[in-house]
């Protein structure tokens, strides 16, 4: 069964929220991929250290956001990650390069965990219309560089500026687009005394709880303590006239903590819980590093040395980039049609690719750049299938309360191995430019 079958509610709104989530993917990693097909311009002979810039502050936010970032509303997350992606067009645009793309790389990392997150509200076919923006971000990032700089002759600069303004679209889909209609999940508020007892015959199911404002209530709210990993909108339930506090409980948890816990082992029970979780996550987490690790390596390692008669570096290195976005496209667009559920074959695939690759861009044996473009769009599908198939594997595989936890934290291994990949590729273009003598 594909994702759609879990469509439930009104057609209206499930077009709305496809549209939605797929708006969020689009412009969410669109200044991500502009950057980095702008990376020979911005730093010319050094696309690995552009690439460092726009993955290592993913890699930090991810690090650190998904163990804090529940008390933060979903929409002040949009405004703040919407406002970084703006103002880092700006600064790239004015040559202050390197600190716009850190501010990119923040957006889309924050951006990336907070709508996969987001996701975890709502019908699978959202997480199916998120992935298929992030690649369709790879597509319309690099033609809109590749179309003002080549085909229509802009400078850099001015190429930037243009496509600015569209990161606010981020937040228009997320405050038109996405409705307020989601999974239901039972959640019942039990008022309890300040002793911890329960308050006899005052349970209130609540099943409509809008995930635009939601927070994850954790133990150590004073207004609501809780096992920490249920959901509640903002702001709280009005407390019950008798004042009594609000317990919130869901019928998958079991008895609430002893009252009298210390608050401390409290909190480090819960944050030990989390990283208990990232065991079973690794059978999705390893093959994800494995192939975005050779994957970018080739994109900013290779690539660009990659060079045949008419074909310079800058010029074949803006096409490679848009073979590669179409790849990662069609992949990450094909989940309800072609799933694949043994994630670790692409990885083996996309190390064929990157020796390959570097055999070429060492002894020159291939005589055309039209037998590279579709090794390096087969690159891009193999990228993008592996990304998408592990969402889709977790949003089956895992529980609804570790499911944002769990998304938020699997993501965080492409960013590793794309980090390692830039660390790599800083030495090896600069090798293979001194070998091929490419200036």
């Amino acid at each position: 069964m594909g994702w759609f079958s879990e469509w439930q509610m009104p057609s209206f709104a499930a077009f709305r929220n496809w549209i939605g989530f797929f708006v969020l993917g689009l412009f969410n990693n669109f200044g991500y991929v502009i950057f980095l097909s702008a990376a020979e311009d911005i730093m010319k002979g050094s696309s690995g250290a552009v690439l460092l810039a726009d993955i290592l502050p993913t890699l930090c936010t991810k690090l650190i956001a998904p163990f804090f970032m529940h008390r933060i509303p979903y929409w002040l997350r949009v405004v703040v990650l919407t406002t970084a992606a703006l103002g880092s067009f700006q600064l790239v645009a004015a040559w202050l390069r390197l600190l716009g793309v850190v501010l990119a790389s923040f957006s889309a990392g924050f951006g990336e965990i907070t709508f996969l997150a987001l996701a975890s509200f709502y019908p699978k076919f959202t997480l199916s219309a998120w992935s298929s923006g992030t690649g369709g971000a790879g597509v319309l990032g690099a033609v809109a560089y590749l179309g003002l700089t080549e085909w229509i002759g802009l400078s850099s600069k001015i190429s930037l500026l243009a496509v600015s303004p569209l990161p606010v679209l981020i937040a228009v889909s997320f405050f038109v687009f996405i409705t307020g209609e989601q999974n239901k999940k039972k959640i019942i508020y039990i008022p309890v005394s300040e002793e911890g007892n329960h308050a006899p015959n005052t349970e209130i199911e609540m099943d409509d709880l809008s995930p635009r404002s939601a927070v994850e209530v954790d133990e150590d709210d004073e207004a609501a303590p809780s096992l920490g990993g249920t959901y509640a909108a903002q702001p709280p339930p009005v407390v019950d006239t008798r004042g009594l506090s609000v317990q919130i409980l869901e019928d998958s948890y079991a008895a609430p903590p002893p009252s009298g816990l210390p608050l401390f082992r409290m909190r480090m029970r819960r944050f030990f819980s989390q990283f208990a979780l990232i065991k079973p996550l690794l059978p999705y987490m390893i093959p994800l590093f494995f192939v975005y690790y050779f994957e970018y390596a080739i994109n900013s390692g290779i690539s660009a040395t990659l060079v045949f008669d008419g074909w310079g570096s800058d010029k074949v290195y803006k096409y490679y980039g848009l073979m590669y976005q179409i790849g990662v496209f069609v992949s990450r667009s094909s989940v309800d049609i072609f799933p694949i559920e043994k994630i670790w074959i692409p990885g083996v695939l996309q190390a064929a690719n990157f020796v390959f690759l570097l055999c070429q861009a060492y002894w020159n044996f291939v005589p055309y750049v039209y037998i590279i473009f579709p090794i390096i769009f087969w690159e891009g599908l193999l990228g993008g299938a592996t990304y998408v198939n592990s969402m889709y594997m977790i949003y089956k595989t895992i529980s609804d309360k570790d499911r944002e936890f769990s998304l938020g934290v699997v993501s965080l291994a492409d960013d590793v191995g794309i980090s390692l990949a830039a660390l790599t590729s800083v030495f090896l273009e600069k090798w293979l430019r001194r070998h091929n003598n490419i200036h």
